[in-house]
């Protein structure tokens, strides 16, 4: 557990309130996106299966 901390009172009840407001917009989907935890629609990471796959495919060539 080497980035194991103490959170604070007020770090939880944050904490708690955003995750509330994720669980409200009930998303298919969460993704971290520069250090924040947001919903995101489910062709978010659709790019990066798609560049995976034709690399692939280039490959067996």
């Amino acid at each position: 557990m080497s980035y194991e901390k103490t959170v604070s009172i007020d770090e939880r009840q944050y904490y708690a309130i955003a995750w509330s407001k994720l669980r409200e917009e009930n998303s298919p989907l969460r993704a971290v996106v520069n250090g924040r935890l947001l919903s995101v629609p489910e062709s978010f990471y659709d790019f990066l299966i798609w560049e995976s796959i034709t690399k692939k495919a280039g490959k067996r060539k």
